[in-house]
């Protein structure tokens, strides 16, 4: 049994990816397929594909995983007008401190992914006013995820520009300059998910190279601190009991200064944006795709699921949606609930 055949027939939602494709009569959207680069903006295949049932057609024919979309564009002219802002964030690009390498992922890595989807929803919602219902948080089938924002689609490439630099945190200057724009109420939310998720389940500064990173840390930004956290350290059994002792030492050291421990955990959090999917002339792959190599299904999900500690080896995958859909002649639950955030986002172009 092909399973791609039997997705793409039956659980697909090809009415809503065409939906984002077609645009208007006299505008396109530049579609390609990731197998064999079949470019739909090709003006004699616009004409084959004038509708649903057409781009249905031409799916099971080219029986391609994935569909990148594009810039939207005019008929007359392949200027690029405008296309929602693509954040791509990616496991790889943090540093990381398991035994993780390239494209592997594991529970422990995830963190990152968990804690840059918290700072970067609060980043698009408190500080640039975004509604929740412009944001679609979409899993890549692996190592992230992609948010999908459909405002401010006219930006320009310079602008697009300028709001990458203005999320970017690439220094511990800037990530200062961050926390001091934080709430009180959500630096608590951080060191509370940090605490509990990344020092108590995942015993993170229990591994040598965690702990080696946090004292480095200290040493550069905190040196009357290190000598003292350091020996302490030494001392402590676990890597929660050195955590501890470095929050105990704070509230007893009065800080005037951003506490050690909130600089880790926001450094450990915070996103590493890729600056070419936000591009006009960048495509991105379409919510609903096939990883190529892990088969997963970048399926649409909410925010809270992106939090779920066990995620990544709990993503649904072709082979386990047609055989669900085998057994109860219906999509999976997890299906049905991103047509519906897809649905809806699709609602407030």
């Amino acid at each position: 049994m092909d399973l791609k055949q039997v997705y793409f027939q039956h659980l697909y939602p090809r009415e809503l990816i065409y939906e984002m494709m077609r645009t208007s009569p006299s505008l396109y959207r530049k579609v390609a397929l990731s197998e064999g680069e079949i470019f739909w903006h090709d003006l004699d295949l616009l004409k084959e594909i004038r509708c649903e049932q057409e781009f249905h057609k031409k799916l099971l024919e080219h029986k391609s995983g994935q569909i990148h979309l594009g810039a939207i564009q005019s008929l007359r002219e392949k200027t690029p007008l405008q296309k929602e802002l693509v954040f791509d964030i990616d496991v790889t690009d943090f540093t990381r401190y398991c035994q993780c390498r390239e494209k592997q992922v594991c529970l422990i890595c995830w963190l990152h992914i968990e804690g840059a989807s918290l700072l970067l929803n609060y980043i698009l919602r408190e500080q640039l006013g975004l509604q929740e219902k412009r944001i679609l948080w979409v899993l890549s089938g692996k190592k992230g995820f992609h948010c999908l924002v459909n405002d401010w689609l006219h930006f320009s490439q310079q602008q697009r520009e300028r709001l990458v630099k203005f999320i970017e945190r690439k220094t511990i200057d800037s990530l200062r300059e961050f926390i001091f724009s934080l709430e009180e109420e959500f630096i608590e939310k951080i060191m509370t998910i940090f605490t509990e998720r990344v020092i108590i389940q995942r015993k993170l500064l229990d591994l040598p190279t965690f702990q080696q990173a946090c004292l480095d840390l200290l040493l550069e930004n905190y040196p009357g601190l290190f000598i003292v956290v350091k020996h302490q350290w030494n001392n402590c059994h676990t890597g929660v009991e050195k955590w501890q002792y470095l929050q105990q030492l704070e509230m007893r050291q009065s800080l005037q200064d951003i506490r050690p421990s909130l600089l880790v955990a926001v450094q450990c959090f915070y996103p590493r944006v890729d600056s070419k999917p936000m591009g006009l002339n960048n495509n991105f792959k379409a919510p609903f795709s096939l990883h190529p190599k892990t088969g997963k299904i970048s399926l649409p999900v909410q925010l809270e699921k992106l939090m779920d500690y066990s995620l990544p080896f709990g993503q649904l995958g072709l082979a386990e949606a047609c055989d669900y859909f085998a057994r109860h002649t219906c999509e999976p639950p997890a299906m049905s609930e991103g047509k519906k955030l897809l649905k809806t986002w699709l609602s407030q172009f």
